[in-house]
């Protein structure tokens, strides 16, 4: 039986930096949204997609990619209405635009505070997403960056 606590979905501008599809490195505003299911002892899995905050060198096409993440939340403090904690997590995706074909392997990193209303938790987050993007190029692999301020809606079960 699937003993779901709840889901949310998360939105919010990001602060990119990184080698990818660029010579050197390159920093823009960027962005991201996600939609996370959470199971009662903590553990989390989210489905996200993200915008670098740089165009790639040569056509500036955006550099989009997409993961699946699995995170365990750890509460930090809760009395029942202001929930405060920080989540740890791995993630591995696929990075889709132009001549960018690549795996990507995350880590995530976040510290957040929600505050229920009925059902219903609304919350700001700050979250760090390294990524490596792996793939036949040279370099074979790459580095990017991003933190994120997130803005959430979420729905307790």
């Amino acid at each position: 039986m699937l003993l779901l606590a709840g889901c949310r979905t998360t939105v919010g501008p990001a602060l990119s930096a990184g080698s990818v599809g660029v010579p050197g490195t390159a920093t823009g505003i960027g962005g991201g949204a996600e939609i996370e299911v959470r199971h009662r002892s903590g553990l989390a899995a989210a489905v996200a997609v993200d915008l670098a905050g740089y165009a790639s060198a040569g056509d500036a096409d955006p550099i989009v990619w997409s993961e699946v993440s699995a995170r365990y939340r750890l509460p930090l403090f809760d009395d029942g209405v202001t929930h405060v904690f920080v989540t740890p997590g791995l993630g591995a995706g696929y990075a889709f635009c132009c001549y960018i074909d690549d795996v990507v392997v995350s880590g995530f990193f976040e510290i957040a505070v929600e505050r229920s209303v009925g059902r219903f938790r609304f919350g700001a987050s700050l979250r760090e997403r390294p990524a490596y993007f792996i793939g036949g190029g040279d370099p074979f692999a790459e580095m990017h960056n991003t933190l994120q301020l997130g803005v959430s809606v979420g729905v307790d079960r």
